[in-house]
């Protein structure tokens, strides 16, 4: 009997050694050669970071929700972007997480207040 097992993870920018590991139902094992990648963080056309698209994505729908009186939505939205942060906390993805993570939980307390966010 053959089984097949995918697994993704998000890998921030450098170089990676990559093994697979293969065990069989009595024990028998073997690795693969190791495969070396390297990973690069993504260019914008319009010369902005991953984190600002983010960024903007999430200031974007906030404003989009608030002009349509949606305010279950935008709760819903600025919940899913805190867990969001508290994740990406966890596991360090973001190059400046400290401060991106300030930016967007700024953003969010001013939007709940009514605010600007530029403010």
């Amino acid at each position: 009997q053959s089984y097949s097992n995918v697994y993704s993870t998000v890998l921030t920018s450098g170089s990676y050694g990559l093994v697979a590991a293969i065990i069989d139902n009595i024990g028998g094992s073997s690795l693969s050669e190791t495969t070396n990648i390297r990973v690069l963080a993504k260019q914008f056309d319009n010369g902005t970071n991953f984190e600002d698209e983010i960024f903007a994505s999430i200031e974007f729908a906030l404003n989009t929700y608030e002009s349509l009186g949606l305010v279950g939505q935008s709760l819903q939205l600025s919940n899913s972007a805190i867990l969001s942060l508290q994740e990406n906390q966890n596991r360090r993805l973001l190059a400046s997480s400290l401060a991106y993570r300030m930016r967007v939980r700024n953003m969010l307390l001013a939007k709940m207040a009514g605010g600007n966010a530029h403010e």
